[in-house]
């Protein structure tokens, strides 16, 4: 599973998160077909941590994305996401986000 560490987030703004799974997948042949996205919360306290994840998720042949909105001011989130393969690979990546009102 790859992690990643994303960028300090106010808990005001919306952004876009990106994993790319280039680099896992046997390409060209090989593309993304599906994901499913969590959120737990790392640091603090939150009773609906997936309340973060807003809209629809995108997903393209190497990459999914998610917009991330709010969130508890101190909290540290994690979001993960697990892909499948055409070639029926299922994948995982894990990501962190600090929200700090700046």
């Amino acid at each position: 599973m790859a992690i990643t560490k994303f960028s300090n987030k106010d808990p005001s703004e919306t952004i876009l998160v990106t994993y790319d799974f280039s680099n896992l997948l046997n390409l060209p042949d090989e593309i993304l077909m599906n994901s499913e996205w969590s959120v737990i919360t790392s640091t603090g306290i939150d009773l609906n941590p997936a309340n973060i994840l807003t809209g629809a998720y995108a997903l393209n042949r190497t990459s999914v994305s998610a917009y991330i909105t709010g969130g508890i001011n101190g909290n540290v989130y994690e979001i993960i996401v697990i892909v499948t393969t055409n070639k029926n690979q299922i994948l995982k990546m894990s990501g962190s986000i600090n929200i700090k009102v700046q």
